[in-house]
Order: structure tokens, then C-alpha cells, then sequence
């Protein structure tokens, strides 16, 4: 290996380590047991601005309830966030049926 890409590898490694040194104890801290979500929360209240709902939950979920809903839990489907009432969601191509198998006009 030459010097120079030993040199740059070794400098992003030590900064892979230090983001992780800090990363892992935010990440611990969203992991605590959060209070319970009043049955009265703005993203409960279907009468309020769409974005004022979002925000508000968006600041409710923790980051791993992020990640996790974004991963999801099988094919084409959300995972659930139980703990704020958000059920598994469900995707379809649409109507446009562009999922693999769909015929293409020619």
C-alpha cells in the first residue's frame, strides 16, 4: 500500500471512531424509555395543518423509531411505530403498475 492512501485510510478510520464515539451515546440516550404520547397530541388532531402534525411528530420519534420505520418490515411494507399508534403501512406500485413483472406498452 502506498503511503499516502495508508496515511488517508488511517485518518478516515480515526474519524469513523471518533463519530461513533459520539453517535453511540446519542443513540443510547434515544433508546431510554420515553413518556407516554397524550390521547390529545397535535399529530392526533386531524383538524390541524398537515405540517404542523408532521412536526409534531417527527419530534416525538426517536431516531431508532426513525430508522426503523424507514427500513421497514417486509415486502413493500413500513414498520410500525407502536408506541406513537403508527401501524405498519402498506405499498402498492399504483396504478401505474410499474412493479417488476408489469407489462410496458410498446
Amino acid at each position: 500500500m502506498r503511503p499516502v492512501i495508508a496515511t488517508a485510510s488511517k485518518i478516515l478510520f480515526t474519524a469513523f471512531l471518533l463519530a461513533m464515539a459520539v453517535i453511540a451515546p446519542a443513540l443510547q440516550a434515544q433508546g431510554a424509555a420515553q413518556p407516554p404520547v397524550p390521547t390529545n397530541a397535535p399529530y392526533k388532531d386531524a383538524s390541524l395543518p398537515t405540517e404542523k402534525r408532521v412536526a409534531d411528530l417527527l419530534g416525538r420519534m426517536t431516531l431508532e423509531e426513525k430508522a426503523t420505520m424507514l427500513s421497514g418490515s417486509g415486502w413493500m411494507e413500513s414498520s410500525p411505530v407502536e408506541r406513537l399508534g403508527i401501524p405498519a403501512i402498506k405499498m402498492a406500485d399504483g396504478p401505474s403498475a410499474s412493479g417488476p413483472g408489469a407489462a410496458v406498452p410498446p
